[in-house]
């Protein structure tokens, strides 16, 4: 919905992703460790040209890791470009447990649309994780599958791994407006006018990115039928300390079962369970995944199958590397951006789009949206409400289901008949 522009204002048709921080304005203050400089990679260069060479060397010579990073956003590192990279990086999970849904989306959901606050003392609407749109796919996916089990004795477990590669910082002083935008506000009214003030929040949004960590997230949500728990006689620790194992296994198999005390044949069934939920009806309900950051089919198509593995892990941060995403931002209004150097009357334009912005969020907010039926989450698109079904629904009041089960869908707690 709102548009967070990178250096500068952009318009709300442009990606604002990667290719945006490629600007002279975003200072990289802290990215990954850097290897030191290898004897047999000596620079020849003279007056220190950026153009560097290598000496020759012996065939003889084994080839050391070395860490490279080759960035259109940074100078290159002399590092051998046949080197395979890895990425280092902290791969551990953050395993929640919740006894109900209102736990959970309590937690986990809400919890989310709160770091989207600013400090200004308002949410920007729309905004869902530090940057994901409840537009989009994986986010849609995320809300409602979790949602449809909400009415029901489910238990949940939550995982979560973020994985930093890169931080970005913009300049505070001397930032080059774009043309368009600085031309744009010095056209402003200087008498009050809500309308000329709203079209410009709308093409240019209403808040612009002075810092950005760049990464990705790995979560999931186990989600497990009561009955069926107690019935095996296992708990939501079991199911916890299970999938910690899960992660570890390694050469030393019964020993890590040993060290979080759990059995190793419990934890088998578990992850057997988990494995066979699509195949029969067993206490894993459903594995729902979101990745953020590394767009590569092979590990996506993976990380939905199954818990994820350290081989898995690091699969997904070689992909992070090269395909990051915004994980962290950190915003400013847009009417920072008005200063007496580049506009007159600078205070008054700046206290009138501050009165707009009040009034836009307002306008804007799927707060306005009348409660959705079956389940649904309202959202509020452009200029009309929407709401979002379950997974497996469909219709205007998420009602046609082509599920061959006969348990009607719950509504506020009760069946629809």
């Amino acid at each position: 919905m709102l548009q967070l522009p990178a250096a500068v204002p952009l318009s709300p048709h442009t990606d604002s992703h990667l290719p945006r921080l490629h600007n002279p304005l975003w200072t990289a203050d802290e990215s990954n460790a850097r290897a030191e400089r290898p004897p047999y990679l000596e620079s020849n260069a003279v007056n220190g040209s950026l153009a560097k060479s290598r000496q020759t060397r012996s065939v003889d010579v084994t080839l050391r890791p070395i860490d490279c990073e080759l960035s259109s956003w940074s100078s290159w590192t002399r590092c051998d470009p046949c080197q395979k990279k890895r990425t280092q990086g902290k791969y551990e999970f953050a395993l929640t447990e919740y006894e109900s849904y209102s736990d959970f989306e309590r937690n986990v959901t809400k919890a989310e649309r709160s770091q989207s606050s600013f400090s200004i003392g308002f949410t920007i609407p729309g905004i869902f994780e530090l940057g994901m749109n409840m537009a989009n796919d994986n986010g849609q996916r995320f809300v409602s599958r979790t949602k449809r089990f909400s009415h029901t004795r489910s238990r949940f477990l939550h995982a979560r791994s973020d994985l930093e590669v890169a931080r970005y910082k913009l300049k505070s002083r001397s930032l080059m407006l774009h043309y368009e935008f600085l031309q744009r506000v010095r056209q402003l009214p200087l008498e009050y006018a809500y309308g000329e003030y709203r079209d410009l929040f709308r093409d240019f949004g209403t808040h612009y990115i002075t810092e950005a960590v760049l990464g990705g997230i790995y979560e999931y949500t186990l989600v497990m039928n009561q009955e069926a728990m107690e019935k095996a006689d296992y708990s939501l620790k079991d199911i916890h300390a299970c999938a910690q194992a899960g992660f570890r296994i390694g050469a030393a198999f019964e020993a890590v079962y040993l060290k979080l005390g759990v059995s190793m044949a419990l934890c088998m069934g578990v992850l057997k369970e988990i494995k066979d939920r699509n195949n029969r009806k067993s206490m894993v309900e459903d594995l729902v995944v979101r990745v953020r950051g590394g767009a590569s089919e092979y590990v996506t198509a993976l990380a939905y199958k199954d818990l994820p593995t350290a081989d898995l892990m690091q699969e997904w941060g070689d992909a992070v590397q090269y395909n990051p995403d915004i994980i962290k931002i950190k915003a400013s209004p847009l009417y920072e951006l008005v200063t007496s150097t580049d506009f007159a009357y600078s205070s008054t334009v700046k206290q009138n789009m501050k009165q707009a912005l009040e009034e836009f969020q307002k306008e804007v907010s799927s707060c306005l949206c009348a409660p959705c039926k079956g389940n649904g989450v309202p959202v509020l698109k452009e200029s009309h409400c929407d709401c979002i079904c379950p997974s497996g629904f469909e219709g205007q009041g998420c009602e046609i289901t082509s599920r061959k089960s006969k348990e009607p869908l719950r509504v506020g707690g009760e069946r629809e008949h």
